[in-house]
């Protein structure tokens, strides 16, 4: 009976480390998903510029399919002080 006692008290909280955990991976997955998208954008954005297909502008927004779901981007600029250099975020 008192071991009953102890699972039924210990067996909750096993569960929510479990939940935890579990919300955990998905978020570092989501993450490195997200962290893929942007590598992915940035090195179009490089090769766009070098090719001179794409011109910086203010503002680039888009979408994307990865990992059979939706993830949006978006790049902005700022002009620096040196000639024919940007910031890209």
């Amino acid at each position: 009976m008192v071991a009953l006692f102890v699972v039924a008290l210990t067996l909750p909280s096993l569960l929510s480390i479990l939940d935890q955990q579990i919300d955990g991976t998905a978020y570092m997955r989501d993450r490195a998903i997200a962290q893929l998208v942007a590598s992915n954008r940035m090195e179009e954005l490089r090769l766009g510029l070098r090719s001179g297909q794409v011109r910086l502008t203010s503002n680039l927004k888009g979408s994307e399919e990865v990992a059979d779901r939706e993830w949006y981007w978006s790049f902005r600029t700022q002009e620096t002080e040196l000639p024919n250099f940007a910031r890209v975020e």
